[in-house]
């Protein structure tokens, strides 16, 4: 943006410089509309009247780009409270799963699962029915 205002007003610059050199009388017919000024007037107020269409051309292209930006801006955080919050349910439940799972080597809770699978055709070795 900085760069623009600068060559902003570079061209500007050399605008003027050429106008002030050609200071001839010159005669404008435009449509109905006939007048006659020094040409550096004229050549000033054509480039005025460029730089104030290309503004208005412009502003809502720009307006657009910013209000699409700071809308990303806000999804952009939304999204990284979240993977913030997810990456913190995960470190909890990291720390959970030593609790749950149990030590290797310790005795299995499925007592009476191997008798039950393999076979087991006496009710006594039949675990009760819940």
């Amino acid at each position: 943006m900085q760069l623009m205002t600068i060559l902003g007003f570079a061209f500007a610059i050399v605008a003027v410089l050429f106008a002030l050199q050609n200071a001839a009388a010159v005669s404008v017919d435009f449509f109905f509309w006939h007048f006659s000024s020094s040409l550096a007037l004229v050549l000033l107020i054509t480039a005025m009247l460029g730089a104030f269409a290309m503004g208005l051309i412009s502003t809502p292209a720009a307006l657009r780009n910013q209000w699409r930006s700071s809308r990303q801006q806000k999804r952009i955080a939304e999204l990284e409270k979240q993977l913030a919050e997810k990456d913190k349910t995960i470190a909890d439940l990291l720390q959970q799963v030593p609790k749950i799972d149990p030590a290797p080597g310790a005795e299995k809770p499925f007592v009476g699962l191997r008798k039950l699978m393999g076979g087991a055709t006496e009710p006594a070795d039949l675990p009760p029915p819940v």
